[in-house]
């Protein structure tokens, strides 16, 4: 008898014996239709001058060594999305407006022979205030954004990435606290890029060094804007379980990277030597080339009975080059410049998802 009731208690043991004794959650994306979610991104990026090369007309020119530079850009994105109708794993129609697409930063140099100079930089996009419509194209394989009302100019709609929800960086199953897997590295540009390219374009106050004058740094506050190319390097996620914030729990997701691309922006700065001010001659844009890398941590907040992400932040160390080449010309004489100047520094994103 004792035998018998012992071998039931064995093998009444063993499925849970089987069973993880971490419980599975599904970090998987799934709101219903018609949710409406608005996100608030903001990004701060900062970045001085390491090393700066300058020829013209081919002849390197002596740079002063005790030459400073920085530059600073916030930047904030509000958008307000709705779920209009879904498909597995993702919206098949989502509504965005750009609620608030804005910058503020500065760019500063200091040399002994000119002194301190400083410009304040702002960024707009044509983008705020309007509404694009996404539609999942099942030929294609993606989206097809257009103006939701009115009409609107087609090429800001060119850079736009619909997955604000950081989809990519999600596991493909179930996962329990201490599971890993490795995102591609393309995956980070929605952390550092949310939604794309926004064409938020900076610009110098005025009276300020302006556009090419700064060598592209006003270029380098836009981050959106610069990388669309495929991005290199290593992503590793780990799910760390349940966390609770303010009351609610949330599946905690953490990130650590390190990622790289190169950017060729020839053809977006060129309509600035259309731009020159009155009395400054003419620019020739020949070249403006950028090499971007960040590394860093990222924390993902996922709203697990919802069913999309609730919160991010991301911080990360960043090394950047950018080599440009312009031809300058004032009446009869004509300049060639080339520079080539290294910065580094960081850049820190967060976001923050409330339900309406």
């Amino acid at each position: 008898m004792q035998r018998r009731l012992t071998l039931a208690l064995t093998l009444l043991t063993l499925p849970c014996l089987a069973t993880p004794l971490t419980p599975a959650d599904a970090v998987k994306f799934g709101p219903k239709a018609g949710t409406v979610l608005q996100r608030v991104w903001t990004i701060s990026n900062k970045a001085s001058l390491d090393d700066m090369q300058v020829s013209v007309g081919g002849s390197p020119q002596p740079m002063p060594g005790d030459m400073e530079m920085s530059q600073t850009m916030d930047s904030e994105i509000h958008v307000t999305d709705t779920l209009v109708e879904m498909r597995a794993g993702a919206p098949k129609v989502l509504k965005r407006t750009f609620d608030k697409l804005s910058g503020t930063g500065s760019v500063s140099m200091s040399m002994p022979q000119v002194g301190d100079q400083s410009t304040d930089m702002s960024a707009e996009s044509k983008l705020e205030g309007k509404t694009v419509k996404f539609t999942w194209n099942e030929e294609s394989g993606e989206y097809d954004a257009a103006f939701d009302e009115g009409e609107g100019d087609s090429e800001l709609l060119e850079k736009l990435v619909e997955d604000m929800d950081l989809r990519e960086l999600l596991p493909t199953g179930e996962v329990s606290a201490g599971s890993t897997w490795t995102p591609s590295p393309n995956a980070l540009r929605g952390l550092i890029a949310p939604g794309g390219g926004l064409a938020l374009i900076p610009k110098a106050a005025e009276g300020g060094m302006g556009g090419m004058g700064m060598g592209g740094m006003d270029r380098a506050g836009d981050l959106g804007g610069m990388l669309n190319e495929e991005f290199e390097g290593k992503v590793q996620a780990e799910y760390l379980g349940l966390r609770e914030v303010e009351g609610a729990k949330y599946g905690e997701i953490k990130l650590t990277f390190e990622i790289s691309t190169t950017a060729d922006l020839t053809d977006e700065v060129a309509g600035m030597a259309e731009e020159m001010p009155e009395g400054m001659g003419s620019m020739e844009v020949d070249h403006l080339d950028i090499e971007f890398s960040w590394n860093g941590e990222a924390t993902i907040l996922w709203n697990i009975e919802a069913g999309h992400v609730a919160g991010a932040e991301a911080h990360g160390e960043q090394s950047m080059r950018i080599d440009s080449g312009m031809k300058m010309s004032m009446g009869s004489q004509t300049m060639e410049l080339e520079t080539s100047m290294e910065m580094s520094g960081k850049v820190d994103t967060k976001l923050k998802v409330t339900r309406e």
